[in-house]
């Protein structure tokens, strides 16, 4: 009997993460957990707790910096202080996200720092000893600078090779490609040595603007469809949308003006698959086509596991090899931002008599921004678009015998900048002001100059970790000039005196001036309908006022909707229940009512 228990004892068995996340793909396949119990060493308990750990798991191996980190590590267990482990790891993905080197002095340093920061009242030497715990407990691999260099240089071919596989393997044609990338816009930053008045003995720096928005582009490799851009602002309510019914962009808001994974998740789902899969059915592709999302490894992008829907998934770049490969920076992001930039500085030197730099950041509000931004995402060119996938995908490149000639990312710019010289010259007689060429041309290329380019802060990263979900409904300075709300009749009036203004203008199309009066003419034709819903709103308002003022002993009660439930008539009290604010009038006032709308 003893040697039959001593043959039956399992030997204990310590699963490997990477081990555990095989065990939770082959559950989710359908494989029996006694089948799995006698394959791993396990028993049933031991199966049923890694499933319960499915989601922590998944997010460690999303997280993880290198494979080695989930094929070694054995357990989830976390650091003393979970504050201050999540705030130095997001900083680390952030500056590795960048493509900046991290050492392990910097990490140790910057633990010290954080400490303060966050008030931690327990000590810590932060040694090589916490230092080994720490890239142990998140998979952090730290390489010297010229075998990063290597080691991402290599990891570019393999991914090269590996998505052209992908491509010839799914069958992917370029309209089933994207990719989607974030990027910084500073929507009021001006040139730092421009737009002096003319009384002005002495040029004054334009202070640096401060505010920032973060832009999500997303468009196929074809360059046949642009994906509307995703802003995520600071203010979830600015005043500056107030009676905004029509939205160029897609707009989302925190304290930082970051895209967190739950904004990632939430466009992806509701507005890229549909957007991308409505594409590919109108170019003629099956309705349950493949559809390929690249994405980098920015640490706002959740685990594959939690982006895969109606047959639409994402493929992950290689950490710090973004800069070299990714679509969107090569070129498209530029182009877009340059675009605005050219729209914004018109606009500064068309308004500058109006009282100079002061007066017209005051006046241009967030929303004329994002007007701006999706105006200058529709200016970017297909040929653009496609050009950027020639490092990532060469074989994807398009038969046009001109299509190499020109990458219009990179060379635009310097036909923007003469173009707005000549405006301002033509301008300067006017309203006395100066350009400096230099400065104009590096504004347009800010991307090229480190000055402009504004990291995440500390100060940022610990507010959003430690309150992720927090809203800011504060509304900024900038936006106290909020305009009135425009009646129907003084817009026709608008409409009118615009197109009259239109047709004196030699440089003006018969075909813009016909948009102007279709739109005047729906203007026209909504009118009653307007009309119809104000006197409505005037009778809702006077029967409120006659309720309030009609005595609790009025012998005409005022019905519950349970009662008007029991009535004779339930077309008028389907009416009544559609329109809350007939549920508290009396029956007759209701009829009369809805007859004046019929």
């Amino acid at each position: 009997m003893t040697s039959k228990k001593s043959a039956a004892k399992r030997k204990h068995v310590t699963l490997t993460i990477s081990e555990k996340v095989e065990i939770i793909k082959k559950l989710d396949k359908g494989a029996s957990v006694k089948n799995l119990c006698e394959v791993y060493g396990v028993g049933l308990s031991t199966i049923y707790d890694i499933r319960k750990q499915r989601e922590k798991l998944f997010k460690f191996c999303a997280e993880s910096d290198t494979v080695e980190g989930i094929s070694e590590r054995r357990t989830l267990h976390s650091a003393k202080s979970a504050d201050h482990d999540n705030v130095l790891y997001e900083w680390f993905r952030q500056r590795r996200s960048e493509g900046l080197p991290v050492s392990g002095a910097m990490l140790m340093e910057k633990a010290k720092q954080f400490h303060t920061e966050l008030r931690i009242s327990s000590a810590c030497e932060y040694s090589q000893g916490w230092l080994q715990k720490f890239k142990h407990r998140h998979g952090i691999r730290l390489k010297a600078t010229g075998e990063q260099t290597v080691a991402n240089r290599k990891a570019v071919e393999c991914y090269i090779t590996d998505f052209a596989k992908l491509m010839k393997n799914e069958r992917l044609t370029p309209e089933q490609v994207y990719n989607a990338d974030e990027t910084d816009v500073f929507w009021r930053c001006l040139p730092r040595r421009t737009l002096a008045c003319a009384e002005e003995t002495v040029m004054r720096d334009c202070k640096e603007s401060k505010e920032r928005l973060t832009v999500l582009t997303c468009a196929n490799a074809a360059g046949t469809h642009k994906c509307k851009l995703l802003v995520v602002g600071r203010s979830a309510k600015p005043c500056a949308f107030k009676g905004m019914k029509i939205m160029p962009v897609l707009y989302e808001a925190n304290k930082c003006s970051w895209v967190t994974q739950e904004i990632m998740k939430n466009w992806f789902h509701n507005h890229f698959v549909p957007e991308a899969r409505a594409h590919c059915q109108k170019v003629g592709l099956a309705m349950d086509c493949k559809i390929v999302l690249l994405l980098d490894n920015c640490s706002a992008h959740p685990p594959v596991e939690q982006l895969d829907a109606d047959n639409v998934f994402p493929t992950y770049l290689p950490p710090s090899c973004t800069p070299l490969i990714q679509p969107m920076d090569q070129g498209v992001t530029r182009s877009m931002k340059s675009h605005y930039r050219n729209s914004f500085l018109r606009r500064v030197v068309n308004s500058y008599s109006t009282g100079g730099v002061d007066a017209f950041k005051k006046v241009f509000s967030i929303k004329d921004a994002i007007w701006c931004l999706a105006n200058a995402w529709d200016s970017v060119t297909r040929r653009t678009l496609q050009n950027a996938w020639h490092k990532l995908c060469p074989v994807i490149m398009f038969n046009d015998e001109d299509a190499m000639e020109n990458i219009e990312g990179f060379n635009e710019n310097k036909a923007k900048a003469a173009d707005l010289l000549r405006y301002a010259k033509r301008m300067q007689s006017d309203i006395g002001i100066d350009l400096d060429e230099q400065d104009i041309v590096t504004w347009l290329n800010c991307e090229d100059d480190a000055s402009f380019v504004q990291q995440v802060t500390d100060s940022e990263i610990i507010e959003v970790v430690l309150q992720p979900k927090s809203e800011d409904t504060d509304n900024s300075d900038e936006e106290d000039n909020v305009p009135d709300q425009i009646k129907m009749e003084e817009g026709i009036n608008l409409a009118s005196r615009f197109i009259h203004f239109l047709e004196q203008q030699s440089f003006i199309s018969q075909q813009d001036v016909m948009h102007v009066h279709r739109i005047r003419e729906k203007l026209i034709k909504e009118q009653p309908k307007h009309i119809t819903r104000m006197r409505l709103q005037q009778m809702f308002d006077e029967v409120g006022k006659s309720c309030a003022l009609t005595p609790s002993t009025s012998p005409s009660p005022i019905p519950s909707t349970s009662r008007l439930d029991e009535t004779k008539d339930p077309e008028l009290a389907a009416f009544a229940v559609n329109h809350q604010p007939l549920l508290s009038m009396p029956l007759l006032t209701i009829g009369k009512i809805k007859q004046c709308m019929e």
